[in-house]
């Protein structure tokens, strides 16, 4: 008996040896500087944030992180560094609706495939967009807003940063979702544009309450209410749009991380987690995420991928509300 147990405990051993030989091996990650394209200017929200996360994610990895800067064609640059990048998963994108969801739509042709060129790694952050009204504008509420867009359908209008942006179709599908008509007047930058409402050129339009926060401080605007589930601290006295009893009307800019496509699971898991756990930290979001009027997220790979299906069908229901047709 003896013996037969010996035999049958070194077959077991064999059969799991053999077992774990077959599993494939982790990827040694990150052997070198982690790359993360960044598709706007040095100085911006997104930058800062990441700068700021820099030191501990480089504590954690062993490796600094390094900030590429490609801005230009509505994030389309950055992406195309991606694309072109090995899928070690030592070189990401953060990128917002544009990227992912908005520049399939608005062109017919494109030198990438969002679906299948860029892999998820994590939903990052959310950033509600607020609506503002010029100062003197003759209501200060959701529906005294609609009652003057209604009442006054040949003289309203509203300012965006281009179209087929954010603000565009949030402010079109307000204007759907809400029965209004409103002239769209798009501007090549949002600082121009806030400064236009601010002296009452326009009347309303939607930015990131960060965007618009020297206004705001300086009460040079005047907000009416904020997407989202929660009130805004740089404007704690703003209703969400559901507070104001405009339902569950929700306009917003999301960041999100990429890879390129072919970029090990396990990686993307990993970048996803040590991440989260430092936008998670209440600290971290109230030194660095509510000065800009960002939420935190850090979600893993399949959840970003998700959420990604859901923002995609949204995405062209704003688009055709606005009437954008692919160029």
């Amino acid at each position: 008996m003896p013996r037969i147990f010996t035999r049958l405990v070194a077959a077991a051993l064999a059969v799991l040896g053999a077992t774990a030989s077959a599993q494939p091996a982790q990827p040694a990650w990150p052997t070198k500087p982690v790359r993360i394209i960044m598709p706007y200017a040095a100085g911006g929200p997104a930058d800062a944030i990441l700068r700021a996360m820099a030191p501990q994610l480089g504590k954690v990895w062993g490796q600094p992180l390094v900030m590429d800067y490609r801005p230009g064609a509505n994030e389309a640059v950055g992406v195309a560094e991606l694309t072109k990048s090995a899928n070690d998963g030592h070189t990401l994108l953060i990128a917002t609706d544009a990227a992912y969801a908005l520049n399939p739509l608005l062109h017919s042709k494109l030198h990438y495939d969002a679906q299948k060129d860029l892999v998820p790694v994590s939903l990052l952050m959310n950033a509600p967009l607020m609506l503002l009204a010029r100062p003197d504008f003759p209501g200060s509420t959701v529906a005294e807003v609609i009652d003057y867009g209604k009442r006054n359908p040949d003289k309203l209008s509203y300012a965006s940063t281009g179209q087929g942006a954010s603000n565009h179709l949030a402010m079109e599908w307000f204007k759907r979702t809400f029965g209004i008509e409103a002239v769209h007047v798009p501007y090549n930058s949002l600082p121009i544009a806030l400064q236009d409402l601010a002296t009452s050129r326009t009347d309303l339009t939607m930015v990131v309450t960060g965007g618009a926060r020297a206004f705001l401080e300086g009460g040079r605007i005047k907000p009416i209410a904020v997407s989202g589930s929660h009130r805004q601290p740089l404007a704690p006295n703003v209703p969400t749009f559901e507070q104001a009893g405009a339902g569950k009307y929700q306009a917003g800019v999301f960041f999100g991380l990429a890879a390129p496509a072919g970029t090990p699971e396990a990686v993307r898991q990993r970048i996803a987690a040590d991440m989260a756990k430092i936008l998670q930290t209440p600290q971290f979001q109230k030194d660095y995420l509510s000065i800009y009027g960002f939420d935190a997220v850090g979600s893993t790979p399949a959840e970003f991928a998700e959420f990604l299906v859901h923002a995609r069908v949204d995405a062209k229901a704003r688009m055709t509300a606005a009437g954008v047709k692919p160029d």
